[in-house]
């Protein structure tokens, strides 16, 4: 049901790329100018895919510069790397989600929705100087 929402709304979502445009575009159709942003990691059944669309493996832990995930880290047109990949790296166990739920301001009658920012794949390994780093 999920998938099918953010297929049918034409929403661009890819992993590990933090969507600060998108939040911006959002925050000024809005109104808003306040917000609380949360992180957290959920367990997930481990399995990699492929997106054809950006031609790019999903479902391995994504790796960390300073604690920020590197997007597009597992592209590749080598069957050999992919190969590689299988035998050497295990499947991401939690998916990594960082949210933003605006504040309502005195003139809105409804609460703005949540909006997700960004998702990725890690294997629990962060270290918390990783996520200080984050942040």
């Amino acid at each position: 049901m999920l998938s099918t929402l953010i297929l049918n709304s034409n929403l661009k979502i890819s992993e590990a790329e933090f969507r600060f445009d998108q939040l911006q575009k959002h925050f000024k159709s809005l109104n808003l100018q306040y917000a609380f942003g949360s992180e957290d990691a959920t367990g997930v059944i481990k399995k990699i895919k492929y997106d054809s669309i950006t031609n790019k493996f999903i479902g391995f832990p994504t790796p960390l510069d300073h604690g920020v995930p590197i997007k597009e880290y597992y592209h590749t047109d080598s069957l050999d790397t992919l190969k590689l990949w299988f035998n050497s790296i295990d499947k991401a166990s939690l998916l990594n989600v960082h949210m933003i739920q605006p504040v309502q301001s005195a003139t809105q009658n409804t609460i703005p929705s949540s909006f997700l920012l960004s998702a990725y794949g890690i294997d629990n390994t962060a270290t918390a100087n990783d996520i200080l780093q984050r942040w």
